[in-house]
C-alpha cells in the first residue's frame, strides 16, 4: 500500500507477505514556502530525524550512524558547530568569516587552495592527498596514501578515463584502467580492466529514470569493451589515390560492429532509491538484496555488500543524482566538478558563477531535499510549496500569497497594482509599450515595420476588424509602440 499527498511525495509504503510486515513512513513539515522531510520511520533501516533553521537549512540528523550536528555563516559555508553557540546570545563567540567562501579547516580536514580557488591539498588524520588541475579546473590528477589515479575528460567536459595504480599493501603496483560512456549528461557505462588482479575485466552498463538520473538498473558483465584499433589514415589514403575516403576507414563502415549479446539473468541488479533518487539497495532477480547503504546526511555511506555479490564483482558507484563515487579518493565526481561527502560542498568554484547561487562551493541548502545532478545549480527535488506546490498550479493557488510575507502594503516602484494571474501552460503574452520617438528615416522605417507587425498580431488573434485596425494604428505616428512576446 502506498500513500501520497497533494503533490509526488511518498509519505507510507507498507509491504505484507507470509511471514513479514514492512512499512516506511515520511513525515513533511511546513517551514516557510516549503514543506521539509523531518522524520523517517523504517522498518528495516531504522528510524532518522531531521531538524532545519528558520531558512531551511539542515542543523541536526540523527540515524543508525549516530547524531550529527552543523552550523552555518550567512553566506551558507558549513562550519564546526561551536558549543558556545549553545551559551546565551549575549555571551556567544561569533563563526569566523570565511573569506571568497574558502573552507580552510572543518571537523578534522583541513584544506588548501591554489589561486583559481581550487583544493590542492586534504589532510584528515594525518593522511595527504594532492590534487592537480587543468586549464579548465577539471581534476587530471591525485594523489593519496593509497596510490595515483590520472583521469583524461572529452571535449564536452565528461570524464572518460581514470587511470588508477596502488602504491601499498597487497595490491602494491597494480594498475586499474576505466573508461567511461556517456549518453548526454548520464554515465552510461563503466569498462575496467585490472593488470594484476584475478578479476581481471569488468563492464557495467546503467539504465535510469526517463529525463533524469535517477538509476534503475544495472547489468554487469566479467569483460572489458573491445576498442576499435585507430586507423592509419597515411596507409588508407596511399591505397585511395592519395584521397581520404569516410567509406573505406574501418571505424565508419561498420567492419568493427559486433552483435550485442544479451545480459544473463544472474548478471542484472534493479535499484531502490528513496526520495530524492539516492540508491539505498541494489536487489537481484530473485529480490534478494546484493547491497545495501546508509547514508550520513551530506552523503557519507556505508555500505554492505553480500559475499556472493561481492565473488560477482558487483558494486555501486552512484551517490546523490549525478555523483559517481571515487574509491581511490574518497569524493564524488559531479560531472562538472567533485564533491567532498565530508567536507558537505565542492571542492572547485561553480563553472557558472552566480548563476549557481551565491555561494560558489554550497552543494546545496539542505541534502534532504535538494540535488544537484550536474553540480551546477541545485534545485529542490520534492519539498513543496505551500502556496504552489509540485503539481502544476490551480486556479484556486495564488503565488503572490507566499511572497507576501516579505512585501508591505504600500505600493513601490518594483510592486505595481496589477492583480498576479495563473496562465495556462503555452500562452502567448504580448506588451506593448511606448518609446522615446528618435525621428528621421530610420525612425520612419522602424515605425512601419513595427505597424505591420502589429496589424498581423492583432488580425492572427482577431482583436477586431482590419478596418479598425488600419484605422487606429495610425495612432502610432503620434505614439510609438514596440511590441514583444
Amino acid at each position: 500500500m502506498h500513500v501520497y499527498e497533494d503533490d509526488p511525495r511518498l509519505t507510507v509504503a507498507n509491504q505484507y507477505n507470509e511471514t513479514d510486515y514492512n512499512h516506511l513512513h515520511r513525515r513533511w513539515e511546513a517551514l516557510g514556502l516549503h514543506y521539509w522531510l523531518t522524520n523517517i520511520e523504517d522498518s528495516r533501516r531504522g528510524q532518522v530525524k531531521y531538524r532545519y533553521d528558520p531558512v531551511g537549512r539542515l542543523l541536526a540528523a540523527n540515524s543508525a550512524l549516530g547524531h550529527e550536528t552543523f552550523a552555518f555563516d550567512p553566506a551558507g559555508n558549513i562550519q564546526a558547530p561551536d558549543t558556545a553557540q549553545q551559551e546565551p546570545i549575549a555571551r556567544r563567540v561569533p563563526l569566523p568569516k570565511l573569506l571568497d567562501n574558502l573552507l580552510k579547516e572543518y571537523v578534522g580536514v583541513r584544506y588548501r587552495y591554489d589561486e583559481r580557488g581550487n583544493v590542492v591539498e586534504r589532510t584528515q588524520d594525518g593522511e595527504r592527498s594532492e590534487y592537480a588541475w587543468d586549464a579548465f579546473n577539471r581534476m587530471t590528477r591525485a594523489t593519496t596514501r593509497h596510490g595515483v589515479s590520472t583521469f583524461a575528460y572529452d571535449p564536452l567536459g565528461r570524464r572518460i578515463a581514470k587511470h588508477s595504480q596502488a602504491m601499498e599493501g597487497a595490491a602494491f603496483r597494480k594498475a586499474t584502467r576505466t573508461m567511461y560512456g556517456w549518453d548526454g549528461d548520464t554515465l552510461a557505462l563503466e569498462s575496467s580492466v585490472h593488470h594484476g588482479y584475478a578479476a581481471g575485466e569488468r563492464t557495467v552498463h546503467y539504465v535510469y529514470e526517463r529525463d533524469s538520473f535517477v538509476p534503475l538498473v544495472q547489468a554487469t558483465r566479467n569483460q572489458s569493451l573491445r576498442l576499435a584499433p585507430t586507423t592509419d589514415v597515411k596507409a588508407l589514403m596511399a591505397g585511395n589515390g592519395g584521397k581520404y575516403d569516410i567509406a573505406l576507414d574501418p571505424l565508419w563502415n561498420d567492419e568493427f560492429e559486433q552483435e550485442a549479446e544479451p545480459f544473463g539473468k544472474e548478471e542484472i541488479a534493479f535499484y531502490q532509491c528513496d526520495h530524492l533518487g539516492t540508491p539505498q539497495e541494489l536487489t537481484d532477480c530473485e529480490g534478494q538484496v546484493a547491497w545495501s547503504a546508509q547514508y550520513k546526511a551530506w552523503g557519507q555511506a556505508k555500505e554492505a555488500i553480500g559475499e556472493a555479490t561481492r565473488t560477482a564483482g558487483m558494486r555501486n558507484p552512484i551517490r546523490f543524482q549525478g555523483q559517481y563515487f571515487d574509491e581511490e579518493t574518497g569524493l564524488h565526481y559531479n560531472r562538472y566538478r567533485y564533491y567532498d561527502p565530508d567536507g558537505a560542498r565542492y571542492i572547485t568554484a561553480d563553472p557558472i558563477g552566480l548563476l549557481g547561487g551565491m555561494n560558489a562551493y554550497q552543494y546545496a541548502p539542505n541534502p534532504t531535499g535538494w540535488i544537484d545532478p550536474l553540480g551546477l545549480r541545485p534545485k529542490n527535488r520534492k519539498a513543496a510549496c505551500p502556496a504552489c506546490s509540485a503539481t502544476p498550479c490551480r486556479n484556486t493557488r495564488n503565488p503572490a500569497r507566499g511572497a507576501a510575507q516579505f512585501q508591505s502594503s504600500d505600493h513601490y516602484p518594483n510592486k505595481d497594482r496589477w492583480s498576479n494571474v495563473i496562465l495556462p501552460k503555452g500562452t502567448t503574452v504580448y506588451t506593448l509599450y511606448p518609446y522615446k520617438k528618435l525621428g528621421g528615416l530610420l525612425t520612419r522605417l522602424l515605425l512601419l515595420r513595427q505597424r505591420n507587425q502589429l496589424m498581423h498580431i492583432m488580425s492572427r488573434h482577431k482583436w477586431g476588424t482590419l478596418e479598425k485596425i488600419l484605422t487606429s494604428s495610425s495612432s502610432l505616428q503620434g505614439k510609438e509602440y514596440r511590441h514583444s512576446h
